[in-house]
């Protein structure tokens, strides 16, 4: 019985085989080509990648598994992380492992999308572009949305416990203007 790629949380097991993977963690179809094998980690199923018959794939295929396309552009499999997001520390450039840690990727998540961003760097950019302007059009529609909010509440007497604060806050920006 092969699963294909499919993820672990739309494959339907009879209980029989659920119990036979859990017990001995054995390959999915019994077949030593398979491609995955799930390992038992308490009561829950892991599914672990094996290399089909020691073929390892090249660094394009495994970025193309890494990333895909949806409905919020491209996104590292597995997680809600898109590669605008990512774009953001490339392009400041960021070193890889502090992204990684950043946004709690494995190294081959993160080694994935970097070679993904560099071998497809016209599209991946073309895109980013147009999120950052989408997300600069928003930005603006909130401030002016919220505009006549912030001057009310700006324009709002301080209240008397608070007042000691506001002159520290006072002498500290007069302090940072003349410096």
């Amino acid at each position: 019985m092969n699963y294909g790629r499919f993820p672990l949380s739309t494959i339907r097991l009879s209980s029989r085989k659920r119990k036979q993977l859990l017990n001995t963690g054995q390959d999915v179809g019994g077949k030593p080509e398979s491609l995955y094998k799930y390992d038992r980690i308490g009561n829950r199923l892991r599914k672990r990648t094996l290399s089909k018959e020691g073929i390892k794939m090249n660094e394009t295929t495994a970025s193309q598994n890494i990333v895909i396309r949806t409905g919020r552009g491209l996104t590292i499999a597995g997680t809600r992380i898109t590669l605008y997001s990512i774009m953001d520390y490339v392009k400041q450039e960021w070193p890889p492992k502090l992204i990684k840690d950043l946004f709690d990727l494995t190294d081959q998540q993160i080694s994935g999308v970097l070679a993904y961003i560099e071998a497809n760097r016209d599209q991946v950019e073309s895109e980013y572009q147009i999120v950052l302007q989408k997300a600069e059009k928003n930005r603006r529609y909130w401030t002016e949305y919220n505009r006549e909010h912030l001057e009310k509440v700006a324009a709002m007497p301080h209240k008397p416990e608070h007042e000691e604060i506001w002159k520290k806050l006072r002498a500290r920006q007069a302090k940072l203007e003349t410096t």
